[in-house]
């Protein structure tokens, strides 16, 4: 690919769901806070192993990813449970709204 079929292939992949993944952001911050916690262990405590230094890094890149991970996903499900409550309570108002409207003869009752 080069030129217009390179930036054609890009601009089509701008809405592809997978580059706002919860699990992305999740791997970025659990991988900066591993990096963070391997520095400070070493700096905190020369003399631990770098074994157990590596291994303590790792739980907290595991610890953190997941947690960043999960409070994105929960997040997003209650802003879409929340979207479709207000959407399911606005149909009903319209309903309601039509039904009272046919009551009072403002609208015929057959279908066009």
């Amino acid at each position: 690919m080069s030129g217009n079929a390179m930036e054609e292939g890009l601009i089509q992949q701008i809405h592809n769901p997978s580059h706002t993944d919860p699990s992305r952001f999740g791997f970025l911050a659990g991988a900066l806070s591993g990096i963070a916690a391997m520095i400070l262990l070493s700096m905190i405590f020369p003399n631990l192993p770098r074994l157990l230094t590596a291994y303590l890094s790792l739980a907290v890149t595991a610890l953190i990813g997941t947690l960043i991970t999960r409070r994105i996903t929960r997040a997003r499900k209650i802003r879409d449970v929340n979207r479709k409550i207000e959407m399911r309570e606005a149909h009903q108002a319209e309903t309601v709204r039509k039904i009272a409207l046919m009551k009072a003869g403002e609208i015929s009752d057959t279908a066009p």
